[in-house]
């Protein structure tokens, strides 16, 4: 395929997805195990993108620091989707998903950081510069 036009680009509308297992969220069986379970991961869109960094800012006295409180449940909220691709979780299931296994939480990391791309080096520090 050769050079995208406006109107190819604004006819896409595919975000890729990745299952990971989220067995350690399932419940536990009567013989006191649990079944291996899958969720659904997919890539934000510029937006929800856009939100997710926010949430993980916060200002104080126009000061910015680094606000990581939640910030694994709030990933999951905007990126875990059902099989039908509606969201699963919405932002007020925030408080309750925290208490959920952090493994969990760490496979949707990686799966975000795989569909939406890493903060390379440069960029974390840069980061960290504006929060000092």
């Amino acid at each position: 395929m050769g050079f995208l036009n406006v109107a190819t680009i604004r006819s896409s509308d595919h975000l890729e997805r990745r299952e990971i297992d989220a067995t350690e969220w399932a419940p536990v069986g009567a013989d006191g195990k649990r079944e291996p379970a899958k969720i659904l991961v997919r890539q934000l869109t510029g937006k929800e993108k856009d939100r997710y960094e926010n949430w993980l800012v916060e200002v104080k006295r126009n000061k910015r620091t680094a606000n990581l409180i939640n910030a694994r449940a709030k990933l999951a909220v905007l990126s875990c989707i059902n099989e039908d691709g509606t969201q699963m979780f919405q932002q007020h299931d925030v408080d309750w998903l925290t208490d959920k296994p952090a493994i969990v939480f760490d496979r949707i990391l990686r799966a975000y950081e795989e569909l939406n791309g890493a903060l390379e080096d440069e960029e974390a520090e840069d980061l960290e510069k504006n929060f000092e």
